[in-house]
């Protein structure tokens, strides 16, 4: 309810390609929307030009809200948007959205986690800032632990060939879902080698 309140009242909304058009359709008509999305294999507004689309408005005397899709607090670059507010003055508030994973367990009616079957998750992303995320493979592939990957879709290959370097089952259970929760949602269930 407090999102919904917020983006009722802002001014200005600057939002990613994962928000829907029915959360778009909760703004005001004459709110100014500014598309600042970014698409693996395709174009992408640089972190520089976003943190320069929301100070620019703020400083306007503008109330900002930044959307985007599932939380910001998971592999969203919330900590440098932050920073690019506080450094320009700007007080910002945080409401937290549902991350990927639990999307995604809620929608195909599983856990994360389940008794009996493993007793912790790890979050990881499949690339980083300079390319594609090297992680501590051996310690995530022992036994017992759930992955969830995000952005993985350009890293897959990758992937495979890492957990499989480092000891991963090959029929090693593997969902995957793009565009969790919303209308153009794919996924599929494979193994390590079919994925």
């Amino acid at each position: 309810m407090k999102a919904r309140r917020l983006i009722h009242e802002a001014d200005v909304v600057v939002y990613d390609r994962l928000v829907s058009n029915d959360i778009l359709e909760l703004a005001r008509r004459e709110a100014k929307f500014i598309s600042v999305g970014k698409k693996g294999f395709g174009l992408a507004v640089s972190q520089q030009d976003i943190n320069a689309h929301l100070v620019k408005e703020a400083l306007q005397g503008s109330l900002v809200v930044r959307l985007k899709g599932g939380d910001a607090c998971m592999f969203g670059r919330l900590d440098e948007e932050l920073e690019a507010a506080a450094a320009a003055g700007i007080g910002s508030e945080v409401v937290p959205g549902i991350t990927a994973a639990s999307a995604a367990a809620a929608t195909l009616q599983v856990s994360l986690t389940r008794r009996n079957r493993n007793s912790s998750i790890t979050f990881l992303t499949a690339h980083d800032a300079k390319g594609f995320a090297e992680h501590e493979w051996q310690h995530l592939v022992r036994s017992g632990q759930s992955l969830a990957v995000y952005m993985g879709r350009k890293a897959a290959t990758f992937l495979q060939g890492r957990l499989l370097m480092h000891g991963a089952d090959r029929g090693l259970p593997v969902t995957c879902i793009e565009n969790i929760s919303l209308p153009a949602q794919r996924a599929f269930v494979s193994d390590l080698m079919g994925f």
